[in-house]
């Protein structure tokens, strides 16, 4: 029991001298050094956080002074085609006019614009919309021509190529003015602006307008009827003159075996106009579709061979 009669031993702690411990010599240059890396990315930060917000001021600044539309006066359609009439070029400029602002910051605008106008039946496509160094804007796109005026219930309408509807509707009166092939007997009812009429016959006309486009009798031609059909059901095309007709037959790529080609059907059609000079040989029927070109008087019940006749080079 005598574990408690002796005393512990403790290690006595030792004050370290003064002298013991001498601070690092300051040195000028490279606290110099340090304090420039700090000044340095200071200023950086300044002036980061003053650009974003003087950017967003001189934005806000510009915008209050500039936002007011753009007339229509100031966009031009680059490269517009000779067919558009100043009524569709200056509907088309107020279209983009009313999206952009003067701002020119105002990128949301011109994004509006393109939008607008890609839906537009006039626009087949939008390649781009931009401000030009003075302040104008340019438009450079690509425009659906109006080939041709197809006979609807309601009156007359204008389609592309392609067969998209145009807008506008025209009265009988007004056609002459227009200048265009007039296709009939279009079975289906007119498409909404800027859609594809539906049905084949208003192609298989379309095809037959591409074909005679640019020939000299195009002005013989009234119109181009779409409406016959044989006992298949297949399209049987005729072009109406004043006083008489031209039986083309199947549409354009749609002969294979039956009929005579396109092509060969469209040479005996000017071989006619060259030696009548009129393509109905003088208000008959001319049949172009056969073995040989047939020609035969007009409203004829005989439609046999006899009541008519070949037509010879």
């Amino acid at each position: 029991m005598g574990w408690f009669l002796g005393k512990k031993k403790t290690k006595r702690r030792t004050r370290q001298s003064p002298a013991a411990w001498s601070p690092r010599p300051w040195e000028p240059r490279r606290t110099l050094g340090r304090l420039k890396l700090v000044l340095i990315a200071a200023a950086a930060v300044g002036v980061g956080f003053g650009w974003v917000h003087g950017q967003r001021y001189l934005k806000a600044y510009t915008a209050r002074g500039m936002a007011t539309g753009v007339d229509a006066s100031r966009v031009e359609l680059v490269d517009a085609p000779s067919w558009m009439n100043p009524i569709v070029y200056q509907e088309l400029c107020q279209s983009v006019a009313d999206q952009v602002y003067q701002d020119p910051f105002d990128h949301d605008g011109l994004e509006r614009a393109v939008l607008v106008l890609s839906v537009s039946p006039w626009v087949e496509r939008v390649n781009r919309v931009r401000r030009s160094s003075d302040g104008r804007l340019l438009v450079e796109a690509v425009y659906r021509a109006p080939v041709a005026v197809v006979e609807g219930r309601d009156g007359y309408h204008l389609v592309s190529r392609d067969g998209v509807r145009l807008p506008g509707l025209y009265l009988r009166g007004q056609l002459a003015e227009l200048g265009l092939p007039v296709v009939v007997g279009v079975a289906q009812a007119p498409a909404q602006a800027g859609q594809v009429w539906p049905g084949g016959d208003l192609r298989a006309g379309l095809d037959l307008v591409h074909l005679l486009n640019g020939q000299p009798y195009v002005k013989q031609i009234s119109c181009v009827d779409v409406s016959g059909r044989d006992a298949q059901g297949r399209i049987r095309l005729l072009l109406r003159t004043a006083q008489g007709m031209v039986r083309w037959g199947l549409p354009p790529g749609m002969e294979q075996v039956i009929e005579p080609d396109a092509q060969t059907k469209l040479s005996r059609l000017n071989e006619v106009y060259r030696q009548r000079g009129v393509i109905d040989a003088g208000g008959k029927v001319v049949d172009v579709y056969g073995a040989t070109v047939f020609v035969r008087q007009p409203y004829d019940s005989d439609t046999r061979l006899g009541a008519g006749y070949t037509f010879s080079r």
